[in-house]
């Protein structure tokens, strides 16, 4: 297998959880941060600092497995991210993975791509789809959410399954909006947070209560719009790439700590958010690199599978 645009190892874990059988991962990311997480959770792992526009044919031949996550922000709604799609330099990994794609002697037998919804029906998109034919694959096209597997956040997002095998056939230009097996999302028993939540040890100088929001913060007028969940709820929302610097009613939940109800059943009182000092935290998440969030990421991965 090999793992571009790896981060953390999300794709590794949903392979294990999966149980799909692997033998070799390499992975390729180049952000320090990310890179030290993944190999403190899967040690097994080849986790390379490179950039995948700098493979060669010979890095990524005859192998069974590609998976992704290309940069969003090309494709993302967001209003700083200007949607460049195919124009934008950050994507110019996945168009280099094209073009090894098309050159390759033995390509994957599946390749497996994550990605914000709009994403879907862009130039990229479009590109890889060519090539993909061009190399006889056939693929299905998801856009569907953890919620809808019982996981509480709401992420919607694309994703797509390519086999080079005629297997698909007739599915190419079908987005389903169901996973394989599950009628409807009402069907699904979503699990409460506190299921997911890992704290990290208190170590090196790490406090929980650095992870608080200030009195300031909860003083700010957009605070009462913020999203709040407690353990017992069963829906986030979306964590962004500016979660724990930006506070924001669209870059992710935070954590209200200070009652076992769940919000969705006993809502806060938002006239005054400063009552609630010290009772609302965020996942650990800093603004600012430091050997204390290289603790926090490495303490704060995924735990392993059984």
């Amino acid at each position: 297998v090999i793992e571009f645009f790896s981060g953390i190892g999300g794709m590794r874990v949903s392979l294990a959880l999966a149980g799909v059988p692997v033998e070799k991962v390499t992975a390729y990311d180049t952000s320090p941060l990310c890179n030290t997480t993944y190999r403190y959770n899967f040690p097994d792992c080849d986790v390379r600092s490179k950039l995948v526009e700098q493979l060669v044919a010979a890095d990524v031949e005859g192998v069974d497995l590609w998976t992704m996550s290309p940069p969003c922000q090309p494709h993302t709604a967001t209003k700083a991210a200007n949607q460049l799609d195919s124009s934008d330099s950050r994507s110019a990994g996945l168009k280099h993975l094209i073009s090894l794609l098309k050159a390759l002697t033995s390509p994957p037998k599946w390749i497996f791509l994550e990605n914000v919804k709009g994403f879907h029906g862009s130039d990229m998109q479009n590109a890889l789809l060519a090539a993909l034919k061009e190399r006889s694959y056939s693929w299905q096209q998801f856009l569907v959410s953890p919620v809808q597997v019982g996981v509480p956040n709401n992420r919607k997002r694309f994703y797509l399954l390519c086999e080079r095998s005629e297997r698909f056939r007739g599915d190419e230009a079908t987005l389903f909006n169901e996973f394989p097996d599950r009628s409807s999302e009402a069907e699904v028993k979503v699990e409460c947070l506190n299921k997911y939540i890992i704290e990290p040890p208190m170590e090196d100088g790490l406090q929980t209560e650095e992870f608080y929001l200030s009195s300031s913060l909860l003083a700010k007028p957009w605070a009462r719009g913020l999203s709040v969940v407690s353990p017992s709820d069963r829906i986030t929302f979306c964590f962004t790439g500016s979660y724990g610097k930006v506070f924001h009613k669209s870059s992710g939940s935070l954590l209200y700590t200070a009652g076992a109800a769940a919000l969705a059943d006993e809502p806060l009182d938002r006239s005054d958010m400063t009552a609630y000092v010290g009772a609302i935290r965020s996942v650990p998440a800093p603004a600012a690199p430091s050997s204390a969030e290289h603790l926090r990421a490495t303490r704060c991965g995924f735990p392993q599978p059984p």
